[in-house]
């Protein structure tokens, strides 16, 4: 289904989303193939302007409904600002979240291929984070976010 979304294909979206919709699953991966994206983006850059500049393009070619401060925070949180996470909304993070992936495929020319590429190391990190039973204690938290999925080691 996210593979469907970033590519654009709304009606096989619809139609996985549906077949999914008893199995949260999905948030695990969006949220890891938020982390994996924002580190292909941004990897070896540490000025916040640089961020700051993604953002506000997202916002220009996305529209207004992205929201510029918890997509910059979410984004911040990955580069390694962890204490934003706390200034981000439940309700903005999911457009934020979408917002960088579909930027990120736009900015880096992601082909087909290289979503393919992302969505399986994001399935392979929600795994290992599933593995690790960290998942049980992040359900707990919010429904939305999973505050951990920022975590996951650049080793990986």
């Amino acid at each position: 289904m996210i593979r469907a979304e970033i590519l654009g294909d709304f009606s096989e979206a619809d139609r996985l989303r549906d077949l999914l919709r008893e199995d949260d699953s999905d948030l695990e991966v969006l949220s890891c193939a938020f982390v994996a994206a924002v580190r292909r983006r941004f990897e070896g850059i540490g000025d916040l302007r640089e961020v700051a500049g993604f953002v506000a393009k997202l916002g220009a070619v996305l529209g207004a409904d992205v929201p510029r401060r918890e997509t910059e925070a979410l984004v911040r949180v990955v580069m390694g600002e962890g204490h934003l996470l706390d200034s981000v909304e439940a309700e903005a993070a999911g457009t934020a979240i979408w917002a960088v992936l579909l930027g990120v495929v736009k900015d880096l020319e992601l082909s087909s291929t290289d979503v393919d590429s992302l969505i399986l190391e994001a399935e392979w990190y929600a795994e290992m984070i599933d593995q690790l039973g960290a998942l049980d204690v992040l359900r707990s938290t919010s429904s939305e976010v999973h505050p951990a999925w920022w975590r996951l080691p650049h080793s990986w």
